[in-house]
C-alpha cells in the first residue's frame, strides 16, 4: 500500500496526521477464505520490508471498523 497523501490516509483511518506523516509504504499479507466475508492481514511492515511490526500476529478484518482499529494498533 503506497501512501501518497498522509493527511487523507490519516483521515480515512481516523488517526492523527502526525503519526502517519512519515509513512510512505505499508507492506502486508492479505488472505481471504473462499466463502467467507472475512479477510486476514498478517506480516505488517511499515516503510521497510525488513521492519516487521506484529510479525506473528494475524488481524481478522470483518469490516472497515476492524481495519481502522487494527491499523491504529500497528501505527501506535
Amino acid at each position: 500500500l503506497y501512501v501518497k497523501n498522509h493527511i487523507e490516509f490519516s483521515r480515512i483511518l481516523q488517526i492523527g496526521s502526525s503519526k502517519t506523516k512519515n509513512i510512505k509504504k505499508i507492506y502486508f499479507d492479505l488472505e481471504k477464505n473462499i466463502g467467507s466475508a472475512e479477510f486476514t492481514v498478517s506480516n505488517v511492515k511499515i516503510n521497510s520490508a525488513a521492519d516487521i511490526h506484529n510479525k506473528d500476529k494475524k488481524f481478522i478484518i470483518k469490516n472497515i471498523q476492524n481495519l481502522r482499529s487494527n491499523f491504529r494498533k500497528v501505527i501506535d
